[in-house]
């Protein structure tokens, strides 16, 4: 059962927005084909498959930082990718080629978004309207948090919101505990009075406990068209509740 709750914090990707590989693979794709126009423009040439293995290597390089409980921002990550399509290219870059390839990396996400999930409006505008204050703490990938923070307004849901952490923004990731410190500080609420939500075992069950709050794990969506594939309860620490749908957190916090 949860405890004397004031605030909610959510994880966003496979939380409240549902990725599969299709849309991932698709925006990759375009991401590709898009700086590489970009690059030619600038007089520099690669093949595409060139362009895929540093665009691999660059999310193998930036997701490595991320399980240390760090993060870099967004422009650096476009840096490192870039850099691995040939050493020092970036610094070859006139300014105007690295900001259009920075928003062409960023932007495409709005070509394949992830949908919302069916039910996160009305959960989001029930929960508000009990007087829940409300958070999201997410870890950033391909994407920036000002990319999200576009998103989630295109959705309709940021307002439900009173404070969003995103890690390229402040330079921590989850699980460290100092990322979900600064929504408990933002919120003014203390550990023990926030559930925090998510899909990542580690991520968000161990490292919103390490903070001392609560938790609810929702399993991932894995499946090709986004529906649902749920697990046992994950091992230790186990999370406060186990959720299929969001939905069921409104019964979940009583």
């Amino acid at each position: 059962m949860l405890r004397n709750l004031e605030a909610i914090s959510f994880d966003l990707w496979q939380t409240l927005i549902l990725e599969n590989k299709q849309l991932g693979r698709s925006r990759s794709e375009l991401r590709i084909r898009e700086i590489n126009r970009v690059l030619e423009k600038d007089g520099h040439g690669f093949s595409e498959s060139v362009l895929f293995n540093a665009y691999k290597g660059g999310a193998s390089e930036c997701s490595d930082i991320q399980s240390r409980g760090l993060d870099i921002s967004f422009r650096e990550k476009v840096r490192i990718f870039v850099d691995r399509i040939e050493q020092g290219l970036w610094d070859n870059l006139s300014d105007s080629t690295k900001s259009d390839v920075t928003i062409s990396y960023d932007q495409s996400f709005f070509n394949w978004p992830p949908p919302i999930r069916i039910d996160a409006k009305n959960v989001l505008g029930a929960l508000r309207d009990a007087g829940y204050l409300l958070a999201i703490v997410s870890n950033t990938g391909m994407t920036s948090g000002m990319t999200f923070r576009e998103y989630l307004k295109k959705l309709g849901i940021n307002e439900y919101f009173h404070t969003m952490i995103f890690s390229d923004e402040v330079g921590v990731a989850k699980p460290a505990t100092s990322i979900f410190e600064l929504a408990l500080k933002d919120m003014k609420v203390e550990a023990s009075n926030v559930v925090h939500i998510g899909d990542d075992q580690k991520n968000d069950v161990a490292g919103a406990k390490l903070a001392g709050m609560q938790t609810i794990w929702i399993p991932a969506s894995v499946g090709p068209n986004g529906e649902p594939d749920f697990y046992d309860v994950p091992p230790e620490p186990k999370p406060d509740i186990v959720i299929r749908e969001l939905s069921e957190i409104i019964g979940a916090i009583g």
